[in-house]
């Protein structure tokens, strides 16, 4: 069975060293956009009560964003699985009726073995197309 590839993300965060060393950047940052947001209020002199709300709407505003690109990674992640299971389904049900076939061909005269063979080749061609091999280990 072929390796499922990770992308970037999955590979970033498969250690539980990686996720806290990247969840201690992840705090690190928010707090420099922060501090950077409070700098440039201040520096524009906006009152007290103005440059709070401000610094709330512009970190709401970078949290929002932050979110929808966590959500939106989440969505394809679930997407993915999702199709992957329905490729799974549909190869149950080829090769569930396939096997049907060889498990009802024992009473068959032997003149009828080409539906035994009809069912092994289906099953042979179900299984290729959802787990493509590099080399037929056969020929």
């Amino acid at each position: 069975m072929k390796d499922v590839p990770q992308d970037h993300a999955t590979s970033l965060l498969g250690t539980r060293s990686n996720r806290i060393v990247l969840s201690l950047l992840a705090g690190s940052f928010v707090a420099l956009i922060a501090a950077a947001f409070d700098i440039v209020i201040e520096a524009m002199r906006v009152p007290s009560l103005i440059g709070h709300g401000l610094d709330f709407c512009l970190l709401l505003m970078f949290w929002t964003a932050s979110f929808w690109v966590v959500f939106a990674q989440i969505h394809r992640r679930q997407e993915a699985v999702r199709k992957q299971q329905q490729q799974v389904a549909e190869l149950n049900h080829h090769i569930r009726n396939a096997l049907a076939v060889v498990l009802l061909a024992q009473g068959l005269p032997p003149e009828r073995a080409e539906l035994v063979q009809d069912a092994v080749k289906r099953i042979d061609q179900t299984l290729r197309q959802v787990v493509p091999m590099t080399k037929d280990p056969v020929n």
